[in-house]
């Protein structure tokens, strides 16, 4: 039979930002209590006592791998390479037959041109791209035939430049995206390879982003 201390862990893990926030004493753990005894009685099939949860609350620990200090040095130095680009472009597209020459095709257009922005990502169903907009005439021209099942202009995107241990750090991309979530800013396409990792946001939040980032920086002692 599941224990109390077991259910009110089940509990927290399942939520990362409440995981966290109780690793930096931000929660009252009796108010915490109170909050999930529901869940924890359906779990244990029985009626617990506040107080019970509370105890299982202050003797949870904290999983070292997303909260140590390691892997938040290992964040520090990473964003201190940060790329911004704007005035982009989304176009999400269906899958089809075609759809992977006409990709061919926009890639060959602008194989020369360094300072054009593009990604591509290819899905089980749908494929997105992302790309600088002075080339959207170009995109809806070359992909005219293809299901455009969603586009967005006046896009912007942070490149955060990881270094070479970040495949082996837990919990990487969770504190980059906690310090965006926390203060409210919606990402509307991640786009990631081995050593870099780039979140487009509408360009109206990019400013805040960076602040974000920055202000987080500062806190390094």
């Amino acid at each position: 039979m599941i224990r109390i201390n077991e259910a009110v862990e089940e509990i927290i893990r399942e939520k990362p930002f409440l995981e966290q926030s109780l690793a930096d004493g931000l929660i009252n753990t009796s108010a915490l209590a109170r909050q999930i005894k529901l869940q924890v009685e359906r779990r244990l099939g029985k009626q617990v006592q506040t107080g019970a949860i509370v105890m299982a609350i202050k003797r949870m620990p904290i999983r070292p791998a997303i909260h140590s200090k390691k892997n938040i040095n290992t964040l520090y130095d990473n964003l201190n390479d940060l790329t911004v680009r704007s005035k982009l472009a989304i176009f999400n597209y269906q899958n089809s037959p075609t759809l992977m020459s006409c990709q061919g095709q926009l890639t060959e257009k602008i194989r020369t041109k360094d300072d054009i922005f593009y990604t591509y990502s290819r899905g089980l169903n749908e494929s997105t791209l992302v790309i600088s907009h002075n080339m959207s005439e170009t995109v809806h021209e070359i992909f005219k035939d293809e299901n455009l099942k969603w586009h967005a202009a006046n896009m912007s995107a942070i490149t955060i430049k990881l270094q070479h241990e970040n495949t082996s750090t837990p919990g990487l991309y969770y504190q980059i995206l906690k310090i965006l979530a926390w203060q409210n800013i919606n990402i509307s396409e991640a786009v990631s390879t081995t050593n870099e990792f780039t979140l487009i946001m509408e360009q109206s939040n990019i400013n805040r982003a960076f602040q974000a980032f920055s202000v987080f920086l500062e806190t390094k002692t």
